[in-house]
């Protein structure tokens, strides 16, 4: 049996040329392209895909439906909605919810949070929403922690962001730092066993109100969206009740001048 020929230069370049990107890998650069997009593009940028739009992305990249469907299955099954993402913040959740709400009616959505007010050269503004065009970012304040929100509203859609990062856990471990001082105490007072024993005391503490603090950040997180969401459910809701009352208002005032008319 004859080897198989090696391959020439011309084969090897376009090989070389022909990234293959991995699944990861794409996820993260439609993700930035879509920030990109939001950020730069006069068309503006819709957030989020639906079923349908979903099925085809699946379908294009050679993805079987009973594959996606099953993966649709588990997502669904998880206790806590939104994608989680892993960067430089400790801890970033996204939503998209089926509802565009009027750049005018942010104050509604967020009225239900302790936003904290933005700082400016004649003190705390009464507000702390800083709006550009169709997307508004503030600052919540929660237990143990103050979560970073982005709200992007347009074609139907509205995109939340909720992240945190590490100062609050930094913090307060960083005040077990103090009692640093009793383990020389110690160390003087009933020798190095003793200073060494209060001192791996202290970091032990220290690390545990880290991990502890941590938590209850994510819990923070979890809650300014679920907050975020009811609210833009809520007024999505009420707006869907308004045009409706206001229909029938219509279609009532056209039916009475029908029957006026007629009986001219």
């Amino acid at each position: 049996m004859q080897p198989a020929p090696p391959p020439n230069v011309s084969t090897i370049t376009r090989m070389a040329t022909e990234k293959i990107f991995s699944e990861s890998e794409v996820a993260e650069i439609i993700r930035r392209a879509g920030e990109l997009q939001e950020e730069k593009s006069e068309h503006g940028y819709v957030p989020g895909v639906n079923a349908n739009e979903l099925a085809q992305l699946a379908q294009e990249v050679g993805i079987q439906r009973e594959f996606l469907e099953l993966a649709l299955r588990e997502q669904s099954s998880q206790p806590i909605k939104g994608a989680k993402k892993k960067t430089s913040r400790i801890e970033s959740i996204e939503r998209v919810v089926p509802i565009e709400v009027n750049p005018e009616d942010f104050d509604v959505i967020t009225e239900g949070l302790k936003v904290i007010p933005l700082m400016s050269i004649g003190g705390p503004t009464s507000k702390g929403l800083s709006q550009f065009g169709r997307t508004v970012t503030g600052q919540v304040h929660e237990a143990w922690d103050n979560p970073h929100f982005k709200l992007s509203s347009r074609g139907g859609r509205t995109k939340i962001e909720v992240w945190t990062d590490k100062s609050a856990a930094l913090a307060l471990s960083f005040l077990w730092t103090l009692p640093l001082i009793f383990s020389v105490a110690a160390f003087k007072i009933g020798g190095p066993i003793a200073g060494l024993a209060a001192m791996f005391l202290v970091i032990a503490c220290a690390v545990a109100t880290y991990k502890a603090v941590l938590h209850k950040s994510s819990l923070a997180v979890q809650k300014v969206a679920e907050k975020l969401e009811n609210a833009i459910v809520d007024y999505g809701q009420s707006n869907a009740i308004q045009q409706n009352l206001n229909s029938n208002i219509t279609k009532s005032g056209e039916s009475t001048d029908s029957r006026l008319s007629t009986n001219d």
